[in-house]
């Protein structure tokens, strides 16, 4: 019975983990500032809270990249393979 209780407790927390880093980071941000102000924790904090959470660029998601500094594509090198087909094979 313990032991059912301790497994879904880890399969709670994992799955609130999980679900919070999939997260956009706006929605984080704005999950986050209301438990803080439902917990009354003072407009400071909140500010302080909503600095801490904010992301460089756009911030409306965590996962694109997007808002990360363009690389110089120039110095690096592509390899382009040309592959013919054996005479023997028909194109059909």
């Amino acid at each position: 019975m313990l032991q059912h209780l301790i497994v879904d407790l880890i399969v709670a927390a994992a799955a609130l983990y999980s679900s919070w880093v999939l997260m956009p980071a706006g929605w984080r941000r704005k999950l986050a500032l209301r438990f803080v102000e439902s917990t009354g924790a003072s407009p400071e904090r909140a500010r302080q809270l909503e600095t801490a959470l904010s992301a460089g660029g756009c911030s409306e998601c965590s996962s694109c990249n997007g808002c990360s500094a363009p690389r110089d594509k120039s110095s690096e090198q592509q390899v382009v393979m040309i592959v013919r087909r054996p005479a023997s094979i028909s194109r059909t």
